[in-house]
């Protein structure tokens, strides 16, 4: 990853504390530097949950985040701020998601009254009903779990991204990070559907239990865990990776690694040794090799995973 912290000022001259992020050479481009068909050369992500001041949002610490807010006055609001100033995106939100996930960094937050649910001794200055200040729990709770990472991801208030919406069941989008500067309005031509690779409209059902299917759902509303959610499709788009609807892939449980999930970790840990200790390769070492590669072999035909 490839991110520092700046401060930007508005067309009202207030300042606020943005993550840039940039493309990283000899990596394929991610689809939250392409804008409207062209490459962007970084993109500014709010470092904390914005607070009002004088009216306009800004991403400053220590401060209380706007709440109760309606999508199109949020977005709004966020654009009055000049020209590239938006409401984060939903390709910003997932391009988050996907850094915490391959660092092994995702974010906790204030999930219980202002601390972590999960380790109580993780907490930020509380306000108001269990809230907390921005910024100001532990860097565990930016999604790098350093302090030049994003802030307060999860918990405390409900996020919204732009980007991403249904309408009567059908799942619609925007793409790339289009929408930072689309039109977002109801009928914006902007919006498409999400497909399978046969052409059919993929929809959320409420019906019973949540799923994704491509029959039309009747008019319904329940909800669900996101991880319970059930995907009724034969083959998993990849558009709904892409937008974050598939529930997580890489837990068994809370406290385990399903085989992908274990596949993933061990090649994060074994690429984070090769870059900070001279570890011998055994490979072809004769003492190793015959029966680790045998085994290798073994687990990799039962996995179905590429050697």
């Amino acid at each position: 990853m490839k991110h520092e912290n700046v401060v930007l000022f508005d067309n009202a001259g207030l300042p606020s504390i943005m993550v840039k992020f940039t493309p990283e050479a000899g990596k394929p481009l991610d689809p939250v530097f392409t804008v409207c068909g062209r490459r962007a050369k970084a993109i500014y992500i709010s470092k904390y949950e914005n607070a009002l001041v004088k009216g306009v949002p800004c991403s400053i610490p220590y401060a209380q985040a706007k709440n109760c807010i309606d999508f199109d006055t949020a977005s709004a609001l966020c654009r009055s701020k000049g020209p590239g100033w938006h409401l984060m995106t939903n390709a910003e939100w997932m391009y988050l998601q996907n850094e915490s996930i391959e660092g092994g960094t995702l974010p906790h937050g204030n999930t219980a009254s202002g601390s972590y649910y999960w380790d109580k001794s993780e907490s930020g200055e509380k306000y108001d009903y269990g809230h907390t200040l921005t910024g100001s729990g532990p860097v565990t709770w930016t999604h790098t779990h350093t302090p030049d990472g994003v802030c307060d991801l999860c918990g405390d208030n409900w996020e919204m991204v732009a980007g991403l919406r249904l309408v009567k069941g059908a799942i619609e989008y925007i793409k790339d990070n289009d929408a930072a500067v689309a039109d977002l309005s109801p009928d914006s031509e902007a919006w498409q559907r999400a497909q399978t690779a046969a052409g059919e409209t993929i929809y959320r059902d409420a019906e019973s239990d949540i799923k994704v299917t491509t029959e039309a759902p009747e008019d319904c509303w329940d909800g669900c865990r996101f991880k319970e959610m059930e995907i009724a499709l034969d083959e998993v788009p990849e558009i709904l990776r892409q937008l974050g609807i598939v529930p997580q892939e890489d837990y068994y449980d809370k406290g385990h690694m399903n085989l992908r999930g274990s596949v993933k970790v061990s090649r994060w840990l074994g690429k984070w040794l090769d870059e900070r200790y001279a570890l011998p390769d055994h490979r072809d070492d004769p003492a190793y090799a015959e029966s680790w590669n045998a085994d290798w072999a073994e687990y990799a035909r039962k996995a179905g995973l590429e050697e």
